[in-house]
């Protein structure tokens, strides 16, 4: 198997016996980079909105953070264990709130209007 670039498409040829899913042997290009591109994603013409992935990745951490920090802190007392019980659930909660911004966002963002 080789790849070549042919007026700037990667084109992936088989010449070592490669078969598709009917049988059939394939000697001719499989996909070039458009094809490729066009199939991961066929409606994108800007670029993504990046701000639900960024609000959802600082809940993660913050959820990382309020856990790690309340299983570190847990054993000093008893008081301070409630206290660090409290943000381990705040960390769980807004963890769950954030991880639903990107799906809504995006979803309603594909929709054509």
């Amino acid at each position: 198997m080789s790849l070549k670039d042919e007026d700037s498409l990667l084109t992936l040829t088989a010449e070592t016996g490669i078969y598709c899913c009917s049988g059939a042997r394939v000697s001719e290009p499989i996909h070039s980079a458009k094809d490729v591109a066009n199939m991961i994603a066929p409606l994108v013409v800007g670029p993504i909105t990046r701000w639900p992935f960024y609000v959802f990745l600082g809940g993660a951490m913050f959820c990382l953070l309020a856990s790690s920090t309340c299983h570190l802190l847990c054993c000093q007392s008893e008081r301070l264990s409630y206290i660090m019980l409290r943000l381990d659930y705040a960390g769980i909660a807004a963890l769950i709130s954030t991880s639903f911004y990107p799906p809504v966002y995006y979803r309603l963002c594909a929709t054509p209007s």
